[in-house]
Parts: structure tokens; C-alpha cells; sequence
């Protein structure tokens, strides 16, 4: 059943292709919402320090609607992300980008759904009862696209390592998990009656402290967070630690570590309950070298949701548990 799906995943990237290269275009645009719209925020980074050919931004899906970039237009890629297919601020902003002619890629569980309209439909899972392999999940598919614009643009061939180096994500979440065990149970033990917890990373790190902060711990945990940029926490945020102040620190391997050292140097000094986790750590053996920069903020996300996971557990609040989405009108 997996292989069948994980064939129609990369035979719609190849669809995806064609279309980029039936004619020239100058803007590319990630729109969507909530954690949707964080899945997509390596997109941008990727594509601003890889090309110059175009430019590129990312918007909240109501923002794009109501308030479109002056240089949209049909010379505009659009790409969205809605899980459950039927988000009506991505669904809106889709059709508006079709009206103006631009071409429109989409990421969604549910591609038969009001998404479905985009010109290319990405699918991938997120079923916690019935795992997928990780090749089918969110973040696999939004490198394949972006690494396909970032091929049509530059000539480069990044997408067939990238779909190699997702291939290989099963096995080192497996390997990740097997050797922390304990210490999530630990983490878990320690930190589960924390009120706050501060998350800090740099580059594409950054965006997967926003993830855990947004998406696990305010939505899904009701634990106050706010995540910070490591560039930044000198600039404010540093003056709220002491020494009982919980911060949640990762590590990359592209240009941007030495500003997550800096700040978690810091944090060693003045916190008792600072955790990190460096990618440093993983066995990447399997990837190849010229995108392990790259693919690392994926593993870092994983292993930070693993952490998540347990600390749910002790908590006696499942993830799934939510007080407002979905339950009140908004």
C-alpha cells in the first residue's frame, strides 16, 4: 500500500517539474496557516540562499487574501499547505491565485478535498494509529518541491538526493529513539510540571523551535512558550532567565551553529534546566554530504516531537487534546 503511494508522491514531482519548466517564473510564494504554514518556512530559507533568480516569501493564508505582495501575478508559483484539505483561508487564497493565472502546488492528506483545485497535489499522511514510512510525511514532500524549483531555476540536481536522504529517515528515528530512551524518560520526569518553556535554534533550526513551541507545546500541551531566535537572544529575551527558567536548545550543522552555541553557553551558565539536543549527534552516514545541512532541521524536528510525545504522556495529556480548535466557534 506504502509503495504504491510513495511511487504517486514522486510521480507528481515529476509532474510538479514539467509545469515549472513549461514557462519562466519570478516570485514564489508559501501561503498557509498555523503549523501548515511552519512546514513550509524552509522553503523560503532554502530558496533565499540558494538562488538569486527570484524572490520569495511566506504569508498566513488570510494576510496573502487580503493583502497580496505587489509583485503576485501569473509569473508567480503559489504553494499551500492544508492538512485536512478544506482550510478555508488556504482555500481562498488558492482560488485567488488561480484567478490571477499563477500556477499553484499544494500539500494536503486529503487531496479530493476543496484544495484539490490547485494545479498539482502533493499528498502526504500524519496518521498516529497507522504510521506511514516518513518518505509520505509533511516535510519529505515540501523538500521535494522546493528542491525541484530550486533544480529548474539553478540546473542543480538536489531532488534525487533529497529523495534519498527522506528514504533514510525511518531508520535514524528508529536509531534516535532506541538510544534516548532513557533519557526521554527522564526529560519527562523532570520538566512535566513545568508553566513555561523557552525553545532557541538559529537558521532552519529556528523555524523547528517554532514548531515545538506552537505546535506541541501551546496547542497541543497548554504550556506558555515562546520560541527565540539564538541571533536575537542577546537582543531582550536573555533577561528573563535565571536559574529555574526552562529552555529547550538545538544545535544544525549549517552557517548559522555558531549562534546556537553562543546562546547555549550562556544558558549552561545562568539556567539549571537548559536541554539540548546538536545534530552533531545523529549518524547522517547514510546522507549525502551536500545536503545534510538541509535534511538535519528534519531529524532535529523529529527527535524534538519525541521528547513532546513523552512529555505528553507524563502529563497525562494527549497531544490530541485540544480546549478551542475545533470545538467553539472562532
Amino acid at each position: 500500500m506504502f509503495e504504491q503511494k510513495i511511487k504517486n508522491v514522486k510521480a507528481t514531482i515529476e509532474r510538479i517539474r514539467a509545469m515549472l519548466e513549461s514557462r519562466p517564473f519570478d516570485t514564489v510564494y508559501f501561503v498557509a496557516c498555523g503549523g501548515s504554514r511552519a512546514t513550509m518556512n524552509p522553503g523560503k530559507y532554502i530558496l533565499e540562499r540558494e538562488t538569486d533568480k527570484i524572490t520569495t516569501d511566506i504569508y498566513t493564508a488570510k494576510e496573502f487574501v487580503q493583502a497580496p505582495p505587489k509583485r503576485f501575478s501569473e509569473n508567480s508559483i503559489v504553494v499551500l499547505n492544508s492538512y485536512s484539505g478544506t482550510t478555508a483561508e488556504t482555500v481562498e487564497a488558492c482560488q485567488l491565485a488561480k484567478e490571477k493565472g499563477a500556477r499553484t502546488i499544494a500539500f494536503s492528506m486529503f487531496p479530493e478535498k476543496a484544495i484539490g483545485i490547485a494545479d498539482e497535489v502533493v499528498f502526504y499522511e500524519d496518521e498516529p494509529s497507522n504510521p506511514p514510512p516518513n518518505f509520505l510525511t509533511i516535510f519529505p514532500a515540501v523538500y521535494q518541491v522546493v528542491f525541484t524549483i530550486l533544480d529548474v531555476l539553478e540546473q542543480t540536481s538536489y531532488t534525487p538526493l533529497i529523495q534519498h536522504a527522506m528514504e533514510q529517515l525511518d531508520h535514524i528515528y528508529a536509531t534516535e529513539r532506541a538510544k534516548r530512551a532513557e533519557e526521554l524518560r527522564a526529560f519527562a520526569d523532570k520538566y512535566y510540571n513545568e508553566p513555561i518553556f523557552y525553545t532557541t535554534g538559529a537558521g532552519m533550526d529556528y523555524q523547528m523551535c517554532y514548531i515545538m513551541t506552537v505546535c506541541i507545546l501551546l496547542e497541543a500541551q497548554w504550556i506558555h512558550s515562546a520560541a527565540f531566535h539564538a541571533g536575537e537572544f542577546f537582543h531582550g529575551p536573555f533577561e528573563v532567565v535565571d536559574k529555574n527558567t526552562p529552555y529547550f536548545c538545538v544545535l544544525g550543522l549549517d552557517e548559522t551553529r555558531s549562534m546556537e552555541e553562543r546562546a547555549l553557553e550562556f544558558l549552561l551558565r545562568y539556567s539549571d534546566k537548559v536541554f539540548a539536543i546538536d545534530a552533531k549527534d545523529f549518524d547522517l552516514s547514510s546522507i549525502d554530504e551536500r545536503v545534510r545541512k538541509f535534511v538535519a532541521p528534519v531529524i532535529l524536528n523529529r527527535v524534538m516531537q519525541m521528547y513532546g510525545e513523552t512529555l505528553a504522556t507524563r502529563r497525562a495529556h494527549p497531544l490530541s487534546i485540544r480546549r478551542y480548535m475545533g470545538k467553539v466557534k472562532y
